[in-house]
């Protein structure tokens, strides 16, 4: 009997926040139809309005990850990221592990940015690469190196 109750507390609790994250969920249209008024009530022009649904099209956009990287790295002042992929590809890093020692490096250059060379970061680091992405002791050594390399450019 109690197990029944709680059921049944349960299953209008778990439904009402599906439909709640459907109902907040604003798109294109929404947006479009919310600048239409905004202009015809004269609060922006139709060229502000463009350019506001241009830039939330450019932010909604689902890219790759590996654009995002990209984007990242750019950001920060690292234009060529092929350079820096086929570096750490000539030490036996292989794709997959690629894929997770970039934002691993981006976060390394902040902190050697910030923080200079001695940073109580490194042992996570070191123990991040090593454990959860499989890399050997060369490779982590290379990944850090090339990473002060890349922050000292920045500096």
């Amino acid at each position: 009997m109690k197990v029944t109750i709680r059921i049944l507390f349960i299953i209008p609790i778990v439904l009402f926040s599906q439909q709640s994250n459907k109902k907040n969920k604003i798109n294109t249209d929404d947006v479009n139809k919310r600048l239409n008024i905004a202009v015809q009530s004269g609060l922006i022009t139709q060229k502000q309005a463009d350019k506001r649904l241009e830039t939330y099209l450019e932010k909604t956009k689902s890219g790759d990850r590996k654009n995002n990287i990209e984007h990242r790295f750019k950001r920060l002042g690292l234009d060529n990221i092929q350079e820096i992929k086929s570096k750490l590809k000539d030490n036996n890093i292989t794709d997959s592990q690629l894929e997770m020692v970039l934002p691993v490096m981006l976060r390394l250059i902040h902190i050697l940015k910030d923080q200079g060379k001695d940073s109580s970061s490194y042992p996570r680091i070191t123990q991040h690469l090593e454990n959860k992405i499989g890399l050997t002791d060369v490779q982590i050594k290379h990944v850090l190196k090339y990473s002060h390399m890349l922050a000292r450019r920045l500096r």
